[in-house]
C-alpha cells in the first residue's frame, strides 16, 4: 500500500486580471513557483480560497503555507490606508484564522512575505507601513528590477533557520515595502538586514514548526539560489510528514 503524502494548504490572492472573458476577470491566483518546491519535497498541495471554514480546513491539513500577495489592511496596525493600494480584508481575516488554527493544532507553518506579516498581526504586532529607503531596501520599479534585487541578511546563531542555512550572511531577494516591527510573543528573530529590518521570525516552541520569511525563497529559481533555499522547504516537508503521522484531534 502506497503511503499517503502529506497535504499542505497554500493561501491565494484574489484579484481581477485580464483573460479571454474580459479585462477584469475575478480570479484566485497563485504562482506555480510556490507549488513546485513543495511537490518536489513529496507534499500534495491544495489551494485555499477565501472565505473558508478555517477550523474545518485546518483539521484536514498537515501543513500551511501563508503565501505572499497584497498588503495587509493597515487598520490591523493602527494605520490608515495608503493611496493606490488594494486591500482584501476578507483574505486578511481568513489568513489570520488559518494561522490561529494551525497554531492551536500544532500544524507546521511556512510564512512567506505577507505570510510573515500575517503571523505578526495575528499576534497583535504592528507592521512598518513603508520602509525607509536604504541600500538594502531601495525604491525600484518594473518586474525585472524588482525580481532581480538582492541584499544580504544575517541569520542569527542558534536558531532553527541557522540549522538549515547556517548562521552568518546569506543573500536573498527583496520584494516587499513593508516589514514586521517586532517579533510576536512566542517567536524570535532569526534573520535581519543591516538596516534593522526583520527578515525572518520563528516559533520558540520546538514542538511547533513555524518559520516565517520576509523574502521569497520560491522566487529564487536560478539553480544555485534554489539549492540555498531547498533546506527550508525540506525541513517544512519533514515537519508536515511528522504532523501527518501524529494528527491532533479536536
Amino acid at each position: 500500500m502506497v503511503a499517503q503524502r502529506p497535504l499542505v494548504g497554500v493561501t491565494v490572492w484574489r484579484r481581477p486580471l485580464a483573460t479571454y472573458l474580459g479585462e477584469q476577470t475575478d480570479l484566485f491566483t497563485l504562482g506555480p513557483e510556490y507549488v513546485a518546491p513543495l511537490q518536489d519535497e513529496g507534499l500534495d498541495v491544495v489551494l485555499l480560497p477565501h472565505p473558508s471554514n478555517a477550523r474545518a480546513m485546518a483539521a484536514r491539513l498537515d501543513g500551511l503555507v501563508l503565501a505572499g500577495g497584497e498588503d495587509v489592511h493597515p487598520v490591523r496596525s493602527g494605520a490608515s490606508p495608503q493611496a493606490g493600494q488594494h486591500y482584501d480584508v476578507e483574505r486578511d481575516a481568513n489568513d489570520v484564522a488559518l494561522f490561529h488554527e494551525a497554531k492551536r493544532r500544532g500544524i507546521p507553518v511556512l510564512g512567506i512575505c505577507r505570510g510573515m506579516q500575517i503571523a505578526a498581526v495575528a499576534s497583535e504586532r504592528r507592521l512598518v507601513q513603508e520602509l525607509p529607503v536604504t541600500p538594502e531596501h531601495p525604491r525600484v520599479s518594473g518586474a525585472d528590477e524588482i525580481l532581480g534585487l538582492r541584499h544580504p541578511v544575517a541569520v542569527e546563531p542558534g536558531t532553527r533557520l541557522a540549522s538549515l542555512l547556517g548562521d552568518g550572511e546569506h543573500v536573498v531577494n527583496s520584494i516587499h515595502h513593508q516589514a514586521v516591527e517586532q517579533a510576536p510573543s512566542g517567536f524570535q528573530v532569526s534573520a535581519r538586514t543591516s538596516d534593522g529590518v526583520l527578515e525572518a521570525i520563528e516559533s520558540t516552541d520546538p514542538a511547533w514548526f513555524c518559520l516565517c520569511l520576509q523574502w521569497h525563497p520560491e522566487k529564487l529559481t536560478a539553480p544555485a539560489e534554489r539549492r540555498t533555499q531547498r533546506p527550508i522547504f525540506a525541513a517544512f516537508a519533514d515537519a508536515c510528514r511528522s504532523a501527518a503521522d501524529h494528527p491532533q484531534h479536536d
